[in-house]
């Protein structure tokens, strides 16, 4: 899903509402209000028509520590918290969302005395636009823990938005497109690597373009050739008014493809780049 597909774009500040909403049902262990956070939460992170920065990604995170924690999926809480420190390796988790000998904190602590394996699965950002990966400009993704990925057109706009989680119990259900995203599989023409939609319409616009500057050329030759033959005497004209008035329309069509064809060009180098 893209942003522009969302029935209701959602900002940075609304997603940030939304986080501290868990935050809260988490602390005072109001579980329906977490669940009913978190199901809030991964359909508006899609609809982000704003770019990530660090400390939200860093917030995302520590949900989704929470949601795994709370499914007994320490493997990926760790997971999580590996992903904030990582961004922020003096962060700490709050005692009001884990005190001592809580299994989240102990998560955490693990998270803590884990060594990163530095491994990361290179991907080229689209070719008209940039990658953006935990909130920073990035070429690769990490290949062992949580990221949030971001796709930015030529103008910088938010196309794509995803938070994905290796090694998660069913990652068929998460959105196609991160999948393939983080397998490599979209590559060449219609692919990430590929033009976008607004690059495709530029290049046809200034196809357009150049057509009609032919036309208005050959337009202009033919006139130009009829004007010199009557000039001449080489064409043979009972009504020499009317046919000189014949090579003034021509003049005057070939013109009008002219400001048709510069009409194109303009709006495709606007809309391509």
């Amino acid at each position: 899903m893209t942003a522009s597909a969302c029935d209701q774009p959602v900002s940075a500040t609304e997603l940030n509402r939304v986080l501290d909403v868990a935050s809260t049902a988490w602390v005072v262990m109001d579980r329906s209000s977490f669940e009913a956070a978190t199901a809030e939460r991964r359909e508006a992170v899609p609809c982000l028509n704003e770019e990530v920065s660090p400390e939200l990604a860093i917030h995302l995170h520590l949900h989704e520590a929470l949601a795994w924690s709370l499914e007994r999926r320490s493997d990926l809480s760790q997971g999580a918290f590996r992903a904030i420190l990582a961004l922020q390796p003096s962060w700490a988790l709050p005692v009001a969302m884990a005190p001592e000998r809580h299994r989240l904190r102990a998560d955490f602590e693990l998270a803590q005395g884990a060594q990163d394996s530095g491994e990361r699965r290179p991907f080229a950002p689209p070719g008209d636009g940039a990658l953006m990966v935990d909130g920073l400009p990035s070429r690769d993704v990490p290949g062992d823990r949580p990221f949030v990925v971001q796709m930015l057109d030529r103008r910088g706009d938010v196309v794509r938005t995803h938070y994905f989680t290796p090694g998660s119990v069913a990652p068929e259900q998460q959105d196609g497109l991160a999948w393939w995203l983080y397998q490599g599989e979209l590559a060449g023409p219609g692919g990430l690597d590929g033009p976008s939609p607004k690059v495709v319409t530029g290049r046809y616009l200034l196809g357009g373009a150049a057509g009609m500057g032919l036309l208005a050329g050959g337009v202009y030759t033919v006139a130009a050739l009829r004007a010199r033959a009557l000039d001449r005497g080489e064409l043979v004209c009972e009504d020499l008014p009317a046919a000189r008035g014949q090579v003034n329309q021509l003049v005057a069509a070939s013109a009008g493809l002219g400001a048709v064809g510069l009409g194109l060009g303009v709006t495709g180098l606007v809309v391509a780049f």
